[in-house]
């Protein structure tokens, strides 16, 4: 007699459960401040209105997951903030980072900025605070011929603003350097003893006195201003 063996293959099938993708969101970039420049002055200080810094062209915004040490890379122009960057991250903690490096007397500021932020269900608008340990020298451009710091001998020739009111250099905090303005009229060179304060603003404007060039005229700042007008 034969005897059969029912063998019952069972097939198990396993599948793998998805993890949900994180929710991503928008992320607006939306400005950078510099903490506010003194007025080169006792208890003065420029409003944001008076001056607006000028950065380099390009920058990049290294954002970092706090959890994951995963990066991105947003590009931007610090000049231009009239629309804001954007950028879309996943939800969680996050560190932002952003620099321009700059040496010696230069046309831009120099900059740091660090910024922690968490991206949820609200809508982030990011704006970073800056530091810097430049400050800066600017001359009104009115009865002016030329305008330049004199820094152990080496001389830099201020550049003019592209509305073309002022002439203007940003300067490391700590050099010690000359002014030299000559006036449009006479060719008269006009010179100031300065040392450069980090985050000051040295504002100068030529001065005609009320009887005329018959004194000479005077190289003033902004601050001796404001005093004699109070």
């Amino acid at each position: 007699m034969k005897k059969y063996t029912l063998g019952l293959l069972v097939l198990l099938g396993c599948s793998e459960v998805e993890t949900p993708a994180p929710v991503a969101r928008e992320v607006n970039f939306s400005g950078i401040e510099v903490q506010d420049f003194q007025l080169g002055g006792p208890n003065s200080r420029v409003k944001a209105e008076d001056w607006k810094h000028i950065f380099e062209r390009y920058a990049e915004l290294e954002i970092t997951n706090v959890a994951s040490g995963q990066t991105y890379t947003l590009p931007f122009d610090p000049n231009d903030f009239q629309h804001p960057y954007n950028i879309n991250l996943p939800e969680g903690e996050y560190t932002a980072t952003t620099a321009q490096a700059g040496e010696g007397i230069i046309p831009n500021l120099p900059f740091t900025a660090e910024e922690s932020f968490t991206v949820g269900e609200e809508r982030v608008n990011l704006t970073l605070n800056a530091e810097t340990s430049y400050g800066l020298v600017t001359v009104q451009n009115e009865f002016l011929e030329s305008a330049a710091l004199v820094v152990e001998g080496e001389r830099y020739e201020l550049v003019r603003t592209l509305d073309r009111e002022n002439y203007f250099f940003y300067v490391p905090g700590g050099t010690t350097a000359e002014l030299q303005i000559i006036d449009h009229f006479d060719q008269d060179t006009v010179r100031r003893d300065l040392t450069i304060g980090t985050r000051e603003h040295y504002h100068f404007f030529l001065f005609i006195p009320e009887n005329g060039r018959v004194d000479g005229i005077e190289l003033r700042m902004m601050s001796e201003k404001m005093r004699n007008d109070e």
